[in-house]
């Protein structure tokens, strides 16, 4: 998937769709390769997962005993939804950056050694800010 959103953000197809790159990849690279970054997407999920609801039922509290919102409400789900996903997609954030840059590294080319070594270089080089590149389309995908 990242790759495929990768050639058609570069205007390069490598790969004709799915299958095709199911196929190519493993050929090309390995069958390891299809692992590539699913370290990150673990930890991704782990994060997500447990922000989510660690935040939701909280949220709900507040919306609830601040504003006055009837918890069962359209207005106090969406509100409790809002927040869960700021607080969710703030923390996955940093994730989803090094996942994808570790998934779309060259093939050949070992610009990162890990994730670890990927979050520190991109800090160093654009600043702590590029850790969250997406972070509004993230927020409106998880509210």
């Amino acid at each position: 998937k990242v790759r495929l959103q990768a050639d058609g953000r570069l205007g390069q197809h490598r790969y004709s769709g799915t299958f095709h790159a199911l196929r190519t990849i493993p050929a090309q690279e390995g069958p390891l390769a299809l692992l590539r970054g699913i370290g990150p997407s673990v930890s991704r999920a782990m994060c997500i997962n447990g922000a989510g609801i660690a935040t939701y039922d909280q949220a709900k509290s507040l919306v609830v005993s601040h504003l006055g919102v009837e918890a069962s409400s359209i207005w106090g789900h969406l509100m409790s939804s809002m927040l869960s996903g700021l607080v969710t997609a703030s923390v996955s954030a940093p994730f989803d950056v090094v996942k994808t840059r570790l998934m779309n590294q060259p093939q050949g080319t070992k610009l990162y050694s890990g994730a670890i070594d990927c979050a520190r270089k991109t800090i160093e080089k654009e600043g702590l800010p590029a850790l969250y590149k997406g972070f509004v389309p993230s927020w409106s995908r998880l509210a």
